[in-house]
C-alpha cells in the first residue's frame, strides 16, 4: 500500500470512529421518549435483529440510523410517534445494539436484504415511509431502488450523497462498531435513482462544522451543500429545509423538527396530496430555514 493511500485509509477510519463517538455523545433524548416504544428480537436471514416500535397506524415509518449507530439514535423521534401520527419503528443493524453480533464488512445490499426480511417477519405492512440519517440515507435509497412498490415516501436527514465514496476516495467505511462497503450501492444509485412523485422531505444540518473538521477538505461545503439540495430533486413531490444551527445528527438534536418532517410525508402519503412548500409548512416555526 502506498503512503498516500494508507494515510487516507487511516484518516477515514478515524473519521468514522469519531462519527460514532459524536452520535453517542449527541444522544440525549428526554426520559419519556422511549416510554411507549416496545422492543423485541426478530429472526431475520438466520440471525436476530432488535426492533423497537411506538404508536399505531399506517403507513409504518421505518427509521434507518447513521453509521455505527442504532435504534438509540432515534429515541426522541420514537417518543414522538403521537406527533407523527402513525406507527414508527427503529431497529439495530446486525452487529449493533441488541442485534446479533457480526464481525467483518457488510455491503449495503446485505443491509437492505435484512431490512426487507425484518419488516416481513415482524408483520409490518407496507408500503413504508423510510427515514434515513447520514449513511442511513444510502440504505433507504437503496431499499427504494430494490423494492420500489414497498416505499410510499422518504425522509432524509443530512444524508450522505451517492458519490460519497468518490469524494472521500474510499469504498469501505470502517469503525469500531461497523464496517460498510458502500461502493456498489453508490454506483447503482448514481446510475438510476428516482422517486417519481412519492413524497420526500430533506433536512440538512445548519451547522456542518463537525463534518467539515473531520473531512479536513477546504471544498467540503462547496460539495455538501448543493448535494443536499440535489437530494430533494429525487422526487417531483419534495420539500427541502435547513435545520438552522443543528448538527449532523438532526434527529437527536431537533426531534420536534424531525418528527414534523416525517409527519408531512406521512400526511402526503395518506391524502395523496402534494407536500406543502417549506414556507407553508410548520418547519420554519420549529427552527428550519426555507431555501
Amino acid at each position: 500500500m502506498n503512503a498516500p493511500l494508507k494515510g487516507k485509509l487511516v484518516r477515514t477510519r478515524w473519521l468514522a470512529a469519531c462519527l460514532i463517538v459524536a452520535v453517542g455523545l449527541g444522544f440525549a433524548g428526554p426520559a419519556s421518549a422511549s416510554s411507549s416504544a416496545k422492543g423485541r428480537l426478530v429472526k431475520t436471514n438466520g440471525h436476530s435483529l432488535y426492533l423497537r416500535c411506538a404508536g399505531t397506524g399506517s403507513p409504518v415509518v421505518m427509521l434507518e440510523a447513521g453509521f455505527g449507530d442504532w435504534s438509540r439514535g432515534w429515541k426522541a423521534v420514537l417518543g414522538r410517534s403521537t406527533q407523527v401520527g402513525t406507527t414508527v419503528c427503529a431497529y439495530d443493524r446486525r452487529g449493533l445494539g441488541k442485534s446479533d453480533a457480526y464481525t467483518g464488512t457488510r455491503k449495503i445490499a446485505e443491509v437492505v436484504s435484512d431490512l426487507h426480511e425484518l419488516v416481513g417477519a415482524a408483520k409490518l405492512r407496507g408500503p413504508y415511509v423510510l427515514a434515513g440519517a447520514s449513511i442511513g440515507g444510502l440504505i433507504t435509497r437503496s431499499y427504494a431502488r430494490s423494492y420500489p412498490k414497498q416505499v410510499a415516501g422518504m425522509v432524509l436527514f443530512d444524508s450522505v450523497p451517492d458519490d460519497w465514496d468518490q469524494y472521500l476516495g474510499m469504498s469501505v467505511m470502517s469503525g469500531d462498531s461497523e464496517n460498510l462497503d458502500i461502493a456498489a450501492a453508490a454506483t447503482r444509485l448514481r446510475a438510476s435513482d428516482k422517486l417519481g412523485k412519492k413524497p420526500l422531505a430533506v433536512l440538512q444540518a445548519g451547522d456542518e462544522s463537525y463534518l467539515e473538521q473531520l473531512v479536513q477538505r477546504s471544498d467540503f461545503l462547496d460539495y455538501w451543500n448543493p448535494s443536499q439540495q440535489k437530494l430533494a430533486r429525487l422526487s417531483k413531490n419534495s420539500v427541502f429545509a435547513l435545520a438552522t444551527g443543528q448538527p449532523h445528527w438532526i434527529q437527536q438534536a431537533a426531534p420536534k423538527l424531525s418528527a414534523e418532517a416525517i409527519r408531512l410525508v406521512v400526511a402526503s402519503v395518506r391524502s395523496g396530496k402534494p407536500l406543502p412548500t417549506c414556507a407553508k409548512s410548520k418547519l420554519p416555526k420549529l427552527g428550519a430555514a426555507c431555501q
